[in-house]
């Protein structure tokens, strides 16, 4: 894809800023589409909201992993997060039922 004017002016300002590092751009596009979420603008599907959630929980079990967490509390922890992702999942991912 080659880079034309009409296509960086679909890029916002800040994140053409030299200033700021790949992570922080990374953060600003989470949080902008985690804002634009929440307001309703835009809906997410149940899988891609269930993947991100495992991936999450497998962070956190390899970390605890890490730190020497003996084996049956990451599987409890795990377990309660799943339950926890698929609650909020479900609520995050609903669809309004029309007015009638």
């Amino acid at each position: 894809m080659r880079w034309t004017p009409e296509s960086l002016s679909a890029i916002p300002l800040e994140l053409r800023s030299p200033n700021l590092s790949a992570l922080q751009k990374i953060k600003l596009i989470v949080v902008k589409s985690v804002a634009a979420i929440a307001a309703g603008g835009q809906t997410m599907s149940f899988g891609l909201y269930a993947i991100g959630f495992l991936i999450f929980i497998g962070g956190l079990a390899y970390g605890a992993h890490l730190l020497h967490v003996p084996q049956h509390w990451i599987v409890v922890g795990a377990i309660v997060l799943l339950g926890l992702g698929i609650v909020t999942g479900v609520t995050a991912t609903r669809q309004k039922d029309p007015a009638e």
